[in-house]
């Protein structure tokens, strides 16, 4: 079956077709590592778990600044510049 997990509340699947070039155990890890970057980008970013950097910035709000990581910085600037068009 196809990598298959949850990331920021609903469920993630990654589906890939194959040809002769590239069979199932050459794609398969790779669909793995798309998934376990999905995995890494939540643990950063998304408001469902308590202990990543975006929930503690949104606790934080108002009252203090959090430090993050460069990578988290550039999402949340990219989304201000986003929201201002």
């Amino acid at each position: 079956g196809a990598p298959q997990g949850g990331a920021t509340g609903t469920k993630v699947s990654i589906i890939a077709y194959v040809h002769e070039d590239e069979d199932e155990a050459t794609v398969r890890p790779k669909l793995e590592e798309a998934l376990a970057e999905i995995r890494r980008l939540e643990a950063l970013m998304t408001t469902w778990n308590e202990a990543s950097e975006l929930s503690a910035v949104n606790r934080a709000a108002g009252k203090a600044a959090v430090k993050v990581s460069s990578e988290t910085l550039e999402v949340v600037k990219k989304s201000l510049w986003m929201a201002e068009r």
